[in-house]
């Protein structure tokens, strides 16, 4: 007997059979097929349902199979995929390490071209600065050995009888001082007057001198004292402060037998004095100018002592660098 539900599903089909156009005869005959199907199956026995539930479900097994398998291949797929991108990632990353591997050699090549750069500059400013200072000393050092040569040079003017008093001790050795000394002692020896006459003296702990009284000014008595100046040993320290006394005053002392005496008084030295009162007090008394000039190995100022004895004698007094010697 035909249940409600296919007497329903009947019904339905053959109203779209209906619409679809098919005849009464063949609606009938399907209506009854349908019945028949539902009455035989109602007679089933247990085995034949338990072989027609094992068909469906086989069927219904090989389907579960088909889409695990399609599962399994799509999980499979998408596996590879996640694999893939995981190898981009890390190849990604490598690059990345990469460049920043490659951005930190291109930093520090740069940052070498700078410092390599900055030390050059350096070293060039730095040359520029001593040649300056070169310049600077250069000039400075010809324009004080020409005021030294200048300053002995006054010996060639006017007057005619003059003796050079040279400090000889250990300190005028420094940076070549006693060899510029007595080369500048040579130019004004040269310019002398032809009539007139000229002693050398040198002192440290002790006074001597070329000759004892003034010799004419000939180039053979010239070059005798710059012989006699050469063979001196230069020895000893600072000059001592009581050593100007005793040269100035062999230097004024006056000539026996009606020599002429000595008008100008040229003395050299590194050191002041103090012991001058004597020798001072005897220029004045007979006229002779004292002309100090003063050997300054920092540049000083003429010391004191100097500045007396050419303020109470009428000389000069000026200082000398060593930087032109």
């Amino acid at each position: 007997m035909a249940s409600a539900e296919d007497a329903e599903l009947a019904e339905m089909l053959m109203g779209t059979f209906v619409d679809d156009g098919i005849s009464d005869d063949e609606a009938l005959e399907l209506e009854q097929a349908l019945a028949h199907s539902s009455k035989h199956e109602d007679t089933l026995t247990d085995e034949e349902r338990w072989e027609l539930l094992g068909s469906q479900e086989s069927e219904s097994a090989g389907w579960s199979a088909t889409s695990a398998a399609e599962h399994a291949a799509e999980l499979g797929s998408a596996r590879m995929r996640v694999q893939e991108a995981v190898a981009e990632a890390a190849e990604s990353e490598e690059d990345a390490a990469e460049r920043r591997l490659a951005a930190l050699d291109a930093f520090a090549a740069a940052a070498s071209r700078a410092n390599a750069s900055a030390a050059e500059a350096f070293r060039q400013d730095r040359e520029a600065e001593l040649s300056e200072e070169g310049a600077r000393a250069l000039r400075e050092a010809a324009a004080e050995a020409a005021a030294l040569q200048s300053a002995f040079s006054e010996a060639a003017g006017a007057t005619r009888h003059v003796a050079f008093v040279v400090d000889r001790s250990g300190s005028m050795t420094w940076r070549g001082m006693w060899v510029h000394v007595t080369r500048q002692l040579e130019k004004c020896l040269a310019a002398l007057h032809p009539a007139g006459s000229f002693r050398v003296l040198a002192f440290n702990e002790a006074v001597s001198a070329h000759s004892t009284t003034l010799l004419p000014s000939v180039p053979t008595n010239h070059a005798r004292a710059l012989a006699w100046l050469e063979r001196l040993e230069v020895r000893g320290g600072r000059t001592p402060k009581e050593n100007f006394g005793p040269p100035l005053a062999a230097a004024l002392r006056a000539p026996a037998g009606g020599a002429a005496a000595v008008e100008q008084v040229f003395l050299v030295s590194d050191a002041d004095g103090t012991d001058y009162e004597a020798p001072m007090a005897a220029a004045r008394s007979s006229g002779v100018q004292i002309n100090c000039i003063y050997i300054c190995p920092e540049g000083r100022p003429v010391p004191e002592g100097m500045l007396a004895i050419a303020a109470a004698t009428g000389g000069n007094a000026i200082a000398v660098r060593t930087g032109s010697v």
